[in-house]
């Protein structure tokens, strides 16, 4: 091992061995032997022993320090490899953590997401409604809105259900993309009624044309938002030629109901809202959209007045 240790033990010994070659060749004088025949000789002799013992005590001390301190350099050096393996592996796996983290996310998010439209899905607003129920312990009011693309069966009759699936894709995009802040769109899953059974399983699986959203605020952002969202896909409708090459008016029906912090599933909150939009439905409504609470303020309230206008049925 080539180190400033050997360069020291090297240096001590030629010392060393310079000393005793000194003394070898001063002795072969008589001036040196002199020394040792007079009465103070003996004393000189133990002094120059003495120095050479001094010598090689130091040295052999020195030596042993060297070989200690090369063993704790050694042991450091192995120590520092071992530190930086160790770094390097912890580097590794945290790596390996965040791609699994990644990963699991993406396949938590594609789970939370309707395959056909690209928008999140039933199983983001369970999720989402009870971040919300939370929020609303602060006083917070929410509003769900369950809508339902009118005549969109016959889309699929005519066009068949991949073009079907396309309009709807398109449809849900123009919703979810024009969504305000404290604004959320859901597709809904798909519950067929009394269809027939190969329909039932198609469509079970790309999810029908309803739409879940989630207003904050009181029942008059909800239903500001709804006289939105008739204008915006009425405009849309000139946009359906492209998929349909032709034509399509978008109307829908919608039920709008509150969000209570106390509702104890999602199933809850979604059979209140459904059973307004079941309303709407009837054959004897005269508008396509009900609301959960009806009050003689709305009479005069501007809000109320042009959502009886725009939902009319039979216009």
């Amino acid at each position: 091992m080539r180190s400033k240790y050997f360069l020291s033990k090297f240096n001590w010994t030629i010392t060393f061995v310079s000393v005793i070659l000194a003394i070898i060749v001063a002795a072969s004088e008589d001036s040196f032997l002199r020394i040792f025949t007079q009465p103070n000789a003996f004393n000189s002799l133990t002094v120059i022993l003495l120095i050479l013992l001094s010598a090689f005590v130091y040295l052999a001390t020195q030596y042993f320090a060297d070989i200690r301190e090369a063993k704790l350099v050694k042991e450091k050096h192995e120590l520092q490899q071992s530190l930086n393996t160790e770094k390097e592996d912890h580097r590794k796996t945290k790596m390996l953590l965040a791609i699994s983290q990644r990963k699991v996310y993406d396949i938590d998010n594609e789970r939370m997401t309707d395959v056909i439209t690209g928008i999140p899905n039933h199983l983001m607003f369970e999720k989402d409604v009870q971040s919300i129920k939370e929020s609303m312990k602060h006083g917070e009011l929410y509003q769900i809105i369950m809508i339902d693309i009118d005549d969109f069966s016959s889309i699929n009759t005519r066009y068949g259900y991949f073009t079907g699936d396309e309009l709807i894709k398109a449809i849900a995009q123009e919703l979810y993309y024009s969504m305000r802040r404290n604004e959320k769109i859901f597709k809904q899953r798909f519950i067929p009624h009394g269809e027939p059974l190969t329909e039932a399983v198609y469509r079970k699986y790309n999810g029908g044309d309803e739409f879940i959203i989630v207003i904050k605020g009181d029942q008059d952002e909800a239903i500001g938002f709804i006289n939105r969202l008739h204008r915006q896909l009425t405009n849309f409708s000139d946009k359906t030629v492209a998929i349909l090459k032709e034509k399509f008016l978008i109307r829908f029906h919608a039920g709008i109901a509150p969000l209570y912090a106390e509702d104890e599933s999602p199933a809850i909150i979604l059979q209140r809202v459904e059973d307004c939009f079941l309303l709407a439905k009837r054959p004897d409504s005269k508008l396509r959209i009900k609301w959960f609470k009806e009050t003689p303020e709305q009479v005069n309230n501007q809000l109320y007045k042009t959502a009886k206008e725009l939902f009319k049925k039979n216009d």
